[in-house]
């Protein structure tokens, strides 16, 4: 009867809620088309990833909430977790995530097997994971690095699908572990 009453609990609690800021790419990049392709796409690579175990809130509910709070990504003084947990609050959200890739460039790994090298793709991005009920991060501006050897994205081939998929392994790396601990207490 006891784990009866368990699962019948278990089935009904609410999922916790959690929005997903813009991506902001500071890496310098030169064609703003690209720039805005690795950005709405690493978002919604993260959603992706979030849909297994949070509610996320609808991109355009979040995008227009930091429109009316006035915020503005791409400053880094807006990058604390005091401001990222007030917005984050002042939006009812249970968590809320905000990444930069901060870095990215193209390269070669010479290994044992491929002396000359085959062509890398590296990016580094920096994850602020926050959970507003506990008013702390669960990830303070960690810095998470992800290598690409394989290079295909949509249309981006080459040096710049690397990219795209150095992005998804940084933030594969960020997540992974952190969504199966953090989401223990509400299972």
């Amino acid at each position: 009867m006891c784990l009866l009453a368990t699962i019948l609990v278990l089935g009904f609690q609410k999922q916790q809620s959690i929005g997903v800021f813009p991506i902001v790419e500071k890496t310098g990049e030169r064609d703003p088309a690209f720039s805005q392709k690795l950005t709405s796409e690493s978002r919604s690579y993260l959603i992706k990833k979030l849909e297994k175990c949070y509610s996320v809130v609808n991109t355009e509910i979040i995008d227009k909430s930091l429109a009316a709070e006035k915020f503005d990504g791409s400053d880094r003084d807006n990058w604390t977790t005091p401001n990222l947990l007030r917005l984050g609050k002042r939006m009812h959200l249970d968590k809320a995530v905000f990444a930069v890739i901060g870095e990215s460039f193209n390269g070669s790994s010479d290994t044992f097997f491929s002396i000359g090298g085959g062509a890398t793709g590296t990016a580094v991005v920096r994850i602020w994971y926050l959970d507003m009920q506990a008013n702390k991060p669960i990830i303070k501006g960690l810095r998470f690095e992800g290598k690409s050897s394989s290079g295909a994205f949509g249309e981006y081939t080459g040096s710049k699908g690397r990219i795209f998929r150095a992005v998804q392994i940084a933030l594969d790396k960020a997540f992974d572990e952190n969504l199966k601990s953090s989401t223990k207490g509400s299972e």
